[in-house]
Parts: structure tokens; sequence; C-alpha cells
């Protein structure tokens, strides 16, 4: 008998400087140098640890932000904080706790 095993291919959620920049479409230096330290772009790296030096991208951070017009960090900090706190008063819609007023909701 033999056996087949299938090994799944799992997109990582979290990548490097290189791999962010593969993303984006720019060379790994102009990315590290010009713009993940520039008040330009949106998203800002993860760390693991207090005390890791390596810089992780949420990979779904930087395709929001490609998709979003690629904001300035200002504005996507605005975006981001606006989705959650959305999300959370849709979470709590349910239990009747959330006291925001949802466009649409209401009107008559």
């Amino acid at each position: 008998m033999i056996e087949h095993t299938e090994q799944l291919t799992v997109p990582p959620l979290l990548v490097r400087d290189a791999e962010a920049a593969r993303l984006l479409g720019v060379s790994p230096s102009h990315f590290s140098q010009h713009l993940w330290n520039s008040p330009t772009f949106g998203p800002r790296p993860y760390r693991i640890g207090t005390t890791s030096r390596v810089k992780l991208w949420r990979v779904s951070d930087l395709r929001m932000w490609v998709r979003l017009g690629l904001p300035s960090r200002a504005e996507w900090l605005r975006l981001m904080l606006e989705d959650k706190n959305s999300t959370e008063c849709h979470e709590q819609a349910h239990s009747g706790t959330c006291d925001r007023q949802t466009v649409g909701e209401g009107a008559e």
C-alpha cells in the first residue's frame, strides 16, 4: 500500500522586509530605506517579543493599503481605527451595547 500525502500550501500571514518589498513591487533597499520609515507609508511593522529586531509585515495590511490607494500613515491609522470601531460596534449590535449609529440606520 502506497501512502499519498498532500502538503497544503498556506500563504504567510506575516512577512519580512524583502517579501513585503516584493509584494509591493519595489526593491528591498528602496523599501527599507525610503518607504517603511516614511510618514507617507501607511502600515507599520510588528515585532514578536520585546527584544526582537525583526520587523514583520502583515500581508493583509499591505494589500489593504494598496487597495485603499496608498494613504498616508495618518490616514491609514484613521481608517484602521474606524474599521476597528465599526467591527466592534457590529459585534455588539446584537447585545444592544453599541451606542453609535451607522449610516442608514434609523434614517426615515
